[in-house]
Parts: C-alpha cells; sequence; structure tokens
C-alpha cells in the first residue's frame, strides 16, 4: 500500500478539523466512510512511489515508568530507535501524553513531519498546565492537525481515532506490553486490516532508564 499524506497548509499553526462518522449499526472494524469534506481538509492520494506512512499506538505514562522527565526521555529515545529503523517518510501521532507524544518528539528531532490526529475537541482540557502548554507547543510543530471526532472523551471517540490513523499509515510502531485497553484495540483493528504492527516493547524494556 503506497500512501502519501500532503499537507494543504502553508501556516503550520492553522489547525483544520476533521469529522469522521460511523452508524450505531457500524462494526469499529470498518473503516469510517470518507466524507468530501474529510478529503477536502486532508489530501490523501496514491502515489506510484514507495512510501512509507508510520502511525502510533502505545501506553500512558503510567505503564512507561511515570511522568518525570528521565522516564519520559527513555520513552523518545525508544521512538527514535523505532523511527531511524522504519524510516517513514511521515509519522502520525494521536497526541496523547506518553508514547503518541513522545513520537511527535522523535519526529521532530528528526525532520520527519507529522501529523496530529487529535481525538476529540479539548482533547488537552482536563491535564495540567504544564501539560496542556507542552501539547500546544508540540502542536504548532505538527504539519497538519486533525480534529477526528467533535464534542468531548468518549471511548468511542478515542477507537475512532486508532481507526483513523490506522487508515492513513502503511505501518503502526507501536509500544505494547501485551496487556488489555486502547491500544490492544489498536493493535487488533490494524491485523485485521492487515498493517504491519512493529512493536518496540523489548526495545523498550532492554534500554537503559
Amino acid at each position: 500500500m503506497n500512501l502519501s499524506i500532503r499537507s494543504t497548509l502553508t501556516d503550520q499553526r492553522t489547525q483544520h478539523s476533521l469529522h469522521a462518522h460511523r452508524s450505531p449499526t457500524q462494526s469499529p472494524h470498518q473503516q469510517p466512510s470518507a466524507s468530501p469534506q474529510m478529503r477536502s481538509l486532508l489530501v490523501v492520494q496514491w502515489s506510484r512511489r514507495c512510501v512509507m506512512v508510520v502511525a502510533g499506538t502505545g501506553h500512558r505514562p503510567n505503564k512507561l515508568g511515570g511522568y518525570g522527565v528521565r522516564a519520559q526521555r527513555r520513552v523518545v529515545r525508544t521512538a527514535i530507535f523505532g523511527l531511524e529503523h522504519l524510516k517513514p517518510e511521515r509519522v502520525i501521532s494521536g497526541m496523547a501524553i506518553g508514547w503518541d507524544q513522545a513520537l511527535a518528539h522523535a519526529a521532530v528531532e528528526l525532520g520527519i513531519p507529522f501529523v496530529a490526529a487529535v481525538p476529540f475537541e479539548s482533547q488537552d482540557n482536563m491535564w495540567p498546565e504544564q501539560s496542556r502548554r507542552a501539547y500546544r507547543e508540540l502542536l504548532a510543530l505538527a504539519i497538519e492537525v486533525v480534529v477526528v471526532s467533535p464534542g468531548s472523551y468518549s471511548a468511542n471517540a478515542m477507537q475512532r481515532r486508532n481507526i483513523w490513523m490506522v487508515d492513513h499509515c502503511t505501518d503502526v510502531l507501536a509500544l505494547w506490553n501485551g496487556t488489555s485497553g486502547g491500544t490492544a484495540n489498536c493493535i487488533a483493528y490494524a491485523r485485521h486490516v492487515k498493517r504491519p504492527i512493529h512493536n518496540a516493547w523489548k526495545h523498550f524494556i532492554a534500554s537503559p532508564e
């Protein structure tokens, strides 16, 4: 699958809002229908050349050593390792604290453009101010910001974000310890649609703290 994501933005600080809808009877493993709005706001085009687009899925800090600077840097180093191995041309981050943001930071450090796939409006609404400030600074570095669902938090909004990321990538770079939860749900969908999954967990636990 050769998928290229090209931003129509000229200002990286401009945010686009995009809504992907799924009917109540639609299976969570089915791709949400692409509305004309979706196609006009995010240009997704097939390319004859091979382009790798990596989407990330992984744990929050409570499963990755905590919220301290050293623990967070260890996660970023793992993300850098994964991206250097895969060498993608684009990265998609779900922007949650933990692996998602580490992947975005790694992309910035390596000079790889990234798309911020925000699950719902005001994703950072309940976060501490320091985390909200870091989130806004990271969003400003994205080549495009996509808000997948309107409204506030819901489990469905999180899964719709996961589906959107997987549908718009060629490969998934995970940091998953094998437990159930949102990361496992994302990986299950990626397997369902036959996306290659690269799990960096073994490298992470072997890396120095």
